[in-house]
This record gives structure tokens, sequence and C-alpha cells, in this order.
């Protein structure tokens, strides 16, 4: 089920069901993990910086193609994602969801979370971060 309040601004709320899951870090009926996504990469890493340099360690970091992702776990040890678009416009998003890199590989690649952010700040070219 989704809930858009803001298609504007992505405010979407989405619950599914996936008893298919059974390698789920709890078989208890709850939260998997919520989302909060960025205007753009510069914005997440902004906010990935912050956390960072405030102790909280980022558990993992994932380009998943048409996103990027940074997990943390907050105070109750839920999952708290934070990402932001990889492509700027939607003939974009949908020519690399064409692609054979997406159709070879749809879940993306772990990055190593303080390495890619260092990338980005030396100013490493958006075309060979983001590339899977």
């Amino acid at each position: 089920m989704f809930l858009d309040r803001s298609p504007v601004h992505g405010q979407v709320l989405a619950l599914f069901e996936l008893p298919e899951l059974s390698d789920s870090p709890s078989r208890d009926p709850g939260l998997n993990h919520f989302q909060f996504r960025h205007a753009n990469l510069a914005a997440l890493l902004d906010r990935v910086e912050l956390l960072l340099g405030a102790g909280l360690q980022a558990h993992r970091a994932s380009n998943h193609g048409p996103v990027t992702s940074y997990y943390f776990s907050d105070p109750d040890q839920n999952v708290v994602e934070l990402c932001c678009n990889n492509f700027d416009d939607a003939e974009k998003l949908k020519a690399f969801i064409d692609s054979d890199a997406f159709k070879n590989n749809p879940s993306g690649i772990d990055v190593d979370p303080k390495d890619f952010l260092a990338r980005f700040r030396a100013g490493e070219p958006l075309d060979q971060l983001l590339k899977i």
C-alpha cells in the first residue's frame, strides 16, 4: 500500500507484507526500516558526514543503481535508510532501468561508507562514482 502525501516533495508511506523473506533480521512482525530521501547526493552526503562526525556508524552503504543509500540504526535498533536519487530526470532513470547493467544486477553494489564519501569530497566525477 502506498500513501502519497506530496508528489513534489516525495512524501510517501509504503507498507508491504513480504512473507517470503525468510532471511529477515527479525521474524517478528513490525517495522523493517524507515527511508528518508534527500534532494541530491551532496545533501545526502552532508547528512551522512554530520552523523559520522557525531559518532554514528553506517552499517551499510549501497549504490542500488536508481538510488544511493546509507543505512544506520536508531537507538531502538530500527534501520534508518538515508538515500537520494542517482538520476536527475525520468528519462535517464528509464534508460538505466532498461540497461543490461541493471538487468544483470538490479540490487546494485555495496560501497564502503567512508571511502564513497571521501571520493565524492575529492571531486570524483559522478558518472564514475555512481557506476555499477
